[in-house]
């Protein structure tokens, strides 16, 4: 059994810890009396003041005074319970955010005869959901920038997520629509969903992080490359949720397509092609400059053009004119 006293030590180490002050109104001797958080809450040493609701009152600013009243009001005459959050100034200036809520008590015949009240200083609390809101804004602006979004699947209920930017990505504005696991799945193109159902189900099973290339169809018909990596998130032994990221790789895909192209096109002409660094030093050429000078690209590297050109039946005014050209970075 608890003794009395240790009771109050353990709710008095309970309030500081949770910066909750608690308050009692007596509404037969309009008299009030107020736990030691209260007064740290207000600004205040312990008994340094006599407690009182005008104290209370008056930390409020005349707008949230106003709040504080009415719901004061409807707790004894309505019997409503309330509860709010509003700012509150210190006896030494000091603005805090604090969450208020209380309810009265009554007698055998339903009249109120008590309100009791909690006080909580959620200053930092607000400071921090405030930073880490923020944080959320740069995420997703950074998301937006780099085009990746994060998703979640929640095992248990089904429930999927979707950030902004993977709304975005599948061709909606953010909370257009509400993304479920089936409607998600009908996105990928058709011959692509075996292939993402196969590497789920192996990750399910062996616990691994996975990852995978697909394509999605957005509604306007649009096709779209996209990148997902995952993980899968157990708790004593059971798969809970799937969570990853999620990012759009058309134009990445459709660079390294074009790369290939144009690198098949050079590499097999007939025409020599040479590349030169801004010194006019060769750094590359095609097979077809290796086949007509007789030269590899790694004898040639670091070369002129103009000196491949050197020998008793060079023109000079050729060598003259690639010259000119090299400097100019014209093609030749």
């Amino acid at each position: 059994m608890i003794r009395a006293a240790d009771a109050k030590d353990l709710l008095s180490s309970t309030e500081d810890v949770l910066g909750i002050g608690y308050w009692q109104y007596d509404l037969n001797n309009k008299e009030i009396t107020w736990s030691d958080q209260v007064y740290a809450i207000l600004g205040c040493q312990s008994g340094e003041i006599e407690p009182s609701l005008e104290l209370i009152e008056n930390s409020f600013t005349d707008a949230d005074r106003a709040v504080f009243l009415k719901n004061l009001d409807l707790a004894i005459n309505e019997g409503k319970p309330y509860q709010f959050e509003r700012k509150i100034k210190t006896r030494s200036g000091v603005s805090k955010l604090i969450r208020a809520s209380g309810r009265a008590q009554t007698d055998d015949d339903g009249k109120a005869i008590k309100v009791i009240g909690l006080i909580q200083d959620i200053s930092l609390e607000s400071k921090r959901l405030d930073y880490l809101l923020e944080s959320q804004q740069l995420l997703e602006a950074a998301s937006a920038i780099a085009g990746i979004g994060h998703w979640r699947l929640d095992l248990i209920d089904r429930e999927l997520f979707w950030s902004d930017e993977v709304y975005r990505i599948h061709g909606f504005e953010p909370g257009e629509i509400r993304p479920t696991l089936e409607n998600a799945l009908k996105f990928y193109h058709a011959d692509d969903r075996d292939q993402i159902s196969d590497v789920i189900e192996r990750s399910l099973a062996s616990g691994e992080p996975f990852k995978f290339q697909a394509r999605i169809v957005r509604p306007d018909g649009s096709v779209r490359q996209v990148l997902s990596r995952g993980l899968v998130n157990s708790e004593e032994g059971k798969n809970t949720a799937l969570y990853g990221v999620f990012q759009d790789i058309s134009e990445q895909i459709d660079f390294q397509e074009q790369s290939l192209m144009w690198g098949y096109l050079v590499n097999e002409s007939p025409e020599a092609i040479i590349i030169t660094d801004a010194s006019g030093n060769i750094i590359w050429v095609n097979q077809s400059c290796e086949t007509l000078t007789g030269y590899s690209l790694q004898e040639m590297k670091g070369l002129k053009p103009g000196s491949l050109l050197q020998g008793p039946d060079t023109d000079p005014e050729t060598v003259r004119k690639l010259g000119e050209a090299v400097r100019a970075s014209k093609p030749i």
